[in-house]
């Protein structure tokens, strides 16, 4: 676990590995991670989008054009609403706040209160932390015969 102060009177505990957070807190992280790196929710992204899109209608392909296009609507939307999708990676990843469990909806509203770059550099070290605690299993022999 790491902790993190918010404001003056609140701690945070965060999951650190995969070995310590419940299957359905990894789930909800993975989620809005593949949500922030394919549609992302800020104006980077934006940029990105629109310049994939340029990309993908010089030369011809209209059909991923048109799946960029919806990308930049959903990233457009998301900040007309106000919503960090990395902020709600990390509010994922909350335990606790002052020993106490909450929903993920409050720990949203307490993780938006931190500045962009220590929220960044937290997920940052969160997902080095993950990934290099992440064993993944290859099947090479199936069982299957030809």
């Amino acid at each position: 676990m790491r902790t993190i102060k918010v404001g003056l009177l609140k701690k945070v505990e965060i999951y650190e590995g995969i070995k310590e957070m419940p299957i359905e807190k990894y789930q909800e992280f993975q989620k809005l991670l593949i949500q922030d790196l394919g549609i992302g929710s800020d104006m980077e992204s934006i940029g990105s989008h629109f310049s994939e899109f340029h990309k993908l209608l010089n030369i011809g392909d209209s059909f991923n054009a048109m799946q960029e296009a919806k990308n930049l609507h959903n990233n457009f939307f998301m900040m007309v609403q106000g919503i960090s999708i990395k902020s709600h990676c990390l509010a994922s990843l909350v335990h606790a706040v002052n020993g106490k469990p909450i929903p993920l909806d409050e720990a949203i509203e307490i993780i938006n209160k931190i500045k962009v770059s220590e929220l960044e550099e937290i997920i940052e070290d969160v997902k080095k932390k993950l990934t290099q605690s992440f064993n993944p299993i290859f099947l090479t022999d199936t069982g299957i015969q030809d």
